[in-house]
């Protein structure tokens, strides 16, 4: 314990800067820093290999990070197939290929839906729409749940969204339609590699006949379309094109 004695005229301040002096000469201080967490020599041993563990899972981490994974998630949204013998270039700003991490999925080959809006008039509803709903039975049990839906289907290798737009609208309804173009785009929604794609068409020939993966066809007035969309009798993609149409027709 250190301790001074005051000097006869010392003030009390000089006292205590010399106390301090002699405290720190001393080590007591450095001795209570040292002491301040104390730990037992079982306790520190087990920090010490917490330490090491947490160190190995993150070199094995940053290993696996850049290592080549055999299965090459390499994908790309420009191009199909991608070059599966080119990487990232991080030093561009701009690249088609990204690396998907913590994933076990494979290339996927991009798909494309489309389904046509179209109008056409009546002698006694005047203008009118063309709405289908998809047969369970023809779709392996996968229809559309009760709900509602432009005409439409998955384009087919070769063709382009608006030749398949074409084709699916005479499979499912009997009725021909002008091929579409990119102004005629109501809605197009990516997800991934999948597009769905709903255009504005116009009919242009045809009888109306129901197709073999269709269970029912309903003719709906334009002025009641606003009805369905706000019913939730349309498919989640369908009403939004729907949306997007009345608000192209001021309805």
């Amino acid at each position: 314990m250190s301790e001074i004695t005051l000097f006869e005229g010392e003030l009390v301040d000089d006292g205590l800067k010399r106390f301090k002096s002699r405290v720190i000469r001393s080590g007591i201080l450095s001795e209570a820093s040292r002491n301040k967490f104390f730990l037992s020599k079982s306790q520190r041993r087990r920090l010490k290999s917490a330490k090491a563990r947490k160190r190995e899972r993150k070199r094995i981490r940053l290993t696996k990070q850049f290592e080549e994974p055999d299965f090459k998630p390499w994908v790309t949204d420009t191009q199909w197939p991608p070059d599966m013998t080119k990487k990232p270039d991080s030093d561009s700003e701009k690249t088609p290929y990204f690396y998907r991490k913590n994933t076990e999925l494979v290339q996927e080959e991009p798909t494309f839906f489309v389904f046509g809006v179209a109008v056409f008039n009546t002698q006694n509803d005047g203008p009118v729409t063309v709405l289908v709903k998809d047969d369970p039975k023809n779709n392996d049990g996968k229809g559309q749940s009760g709900r509602w839906g432009f005409p439409g289907g998955g384009v087919k290798s070769g063709e382009t969204s608006e030749e398949g737009a074409v084709r699916e609208y005479k499979e499912e309804t009997g009725l021909k339609i002008r091929k579409p173009t990119r102004r005629d785009i109501l809605l197009e929604v990516r997800i991934g590699t999948h597009t769905s794609t709903g255009y504005k068409v116009a009919i242009t020939g045809g009888t109306l006949d129901k197709g073999e993966e269709i269970e029912d066809i309903a003719i709906v007035k334009l002025s009641e379309l606003r009805k369905w969309v706000s019913g939730g009798l349309l498919l989640p993609k369908h009403r939004r094109a729907a949306e997007a149409f009345l608000e192209k027709m001021k309805m």
